[in-house]
């Protein structure tokens, strides 16, 4: 390094471009994709031969993800922080975007602007519907929020211009409000705002009040009231079914289409089946509207939904067919299973080895050099078994014959072997 005439320092070698000068002054070659280099190896390099780019002191053909190709200093530069991929160190230049962000134009943003929803598939920010200032996806009916002109449906997430019968306009909120369950349509929440009333009900100072008892509900008004009972789910109600309830058992929720549902994960205190559906009550206890859920809290084993009697028959069959084949496989492959002969006794059978013994170990020779033998040997080899007999002069004899004790005794002699000799 020296100073230049600036007074900034640059580096100086009178060694030319690819070699360095080594520590003896002498000039060594660099490696092959370095320009200028202090050292013969690939993590040396200072600059980099065209078409390559300076990266970590090494010089590589493509720079790595998070980084960019800088031109005009032929080196890797690295991206901006939210980005995966870039074209440039700006915000704006990303390609892509790192783990939980979206990309929004060719910047990347954790949460999408209003107006905009994260698509999760591809990882941009993606416009809402027109009626939509807020969504949770594409598509007229993932509404959060809505514009100017318009008034929200949350039961079904759509924004609306008008409100459908049973609501009201809040304009305050921009949404469409439930009217009170005994009017058909209002002006405002609660019991005294109605402007019309169902069959069977009398509108007077904006109350709608039943000409039935309390349970019951008109099924005709001409020429006299007639009323029937209420399904058994509601306390009160507009209509038939469970459907068109207006008030609910205690602990109930009502819904917006007219059930009476209880909270998610409730004990029940007798044994009917849990429904499916159930309201988030949470501590809003006083609540007059139910927010829609599903009852998968079960607080006990008899509280899980029975299951389909025909399904645990065919699965009983199915176990029972699956042992039979079981059987029978095994009783069709057992004659072919190998079999172990079993040994009897039945005679004896000399072993090859000549026997050596004295007097005091004679019986424990003999015992040892004969052992059982087979069945399936030949009739004809009994001819050759020899039996060792001893006499009371200590002289042995051997190849007395099975055959020889049928015939007569005079017939009979034994044969003396001279090889054996008396022990005295």
């Amino acid at each position: 390094m020296k100073l230049d005439a600036n007074g900034h320092c640059e580096s100086f070698s009178r060694c030319s471009s690819n070699t360095f000068e080594d520590k003896d002054g002498e000039c060594g070659a660099c490696h092959s994709s370095c320009l200028f280099c202090s050292g013969s190896r690939k993590d040396q390099c200072l600059s980099c031969s065209p078409s390559y780019y300076l990266h970590n002191h090494m010089c590589v053909a493509m720079c790595p993800d998070g980084y960019y190709s800088d031109e005009d200093m032929r080196e890797c530069v690295k991206c901006y922080v939210t980005c995966a991929t870039c074209q440039g160190h700006h915000s704006t230049n990303c390609l892509t975007c790192k783990a939980g962000h979206f990309r929004l134009g060719n910047s990347c943003v954790e949460n999408c602007p209003p107006s905009f929803y994260g698509n999760t598939t591809n990882g941009t920010c993606e416009a809402c519907d027109p009626s939509c200032a807020e969504c949770s996806g594409s598509g007229n009916d993932h509404c959060l929020g809505c514009r100017d002109g318009y008034f929200l449906l949350a039961q079904k997430g759509i924004c609306l211009h008008a409100c459908p019968s049973n609501y009201f306009p809040n304009t305050q909120e921009k949404v469409c409000q439930h009217c009170h369950p005994s009017c058909k349509t209002c002006k405002s929440s609660g019991a005294l705002q109605c402007t019309s009333c169902y069959e069977g009900f009398r509108h007077f100072g904006g109350i709608c009040s039943s000409q039935c008892l309390g349970g019951q509900y008109a099924i005709s008004t001409s020429p006299e009231v007639k009323c029937v009972p209420c399904h058994s789910s509601c306390t009160e109600c507009t209509g038939p079914g469970p459907y068109n309830c207006t008030s609910c058992h205690a602990l109930e929720r009502l819904t917006e289409d007219g059930r009476c549902l209880s909270c998610c994960g409730d004990k029940h205190m007798d044994s009917s089946p849990v429904p499916w559906e159930c309201c988030h009550c949470g501590d809003a206890l006083s609540l007059d509207w139910c927010v829609l859920g599903i009852n998968f809290d079960f607080h006990s084993r008899e509280q899980v939904p029975a299951g389909n009697p025909a399904l645990v028959a065919i699965i009983a069959i199915f176990l029972l067919l699956a042992v039979g084949v079981v059987v029978l496989l095994f009783m069709h492959w057992r004659p072919k299973l190998p079999s172990f002969p079993s040994v009897k006794s039945k005679g004896y059978t000399k072993v090859d080895k000549e026997p050596s013994f004295t007097s005091a170990t004679l019986r424990d020779s003999i015992q040892a050099e004969y052992c059982d033998r087979d069945d399936d040997e030949e009739e004809d080899k009994d001819s050759e078994d020899e039996i060792v007999y001893m006499g009371q002069d200590g002289v042995v004899y051997k190849k007395f014959k099975y055959g020889l004790l049928d015939q007569e005794e005079d017939d009979v002699e034994m044969e003396y072997d001279d090889s054996i000799y008396a022990f005295r």
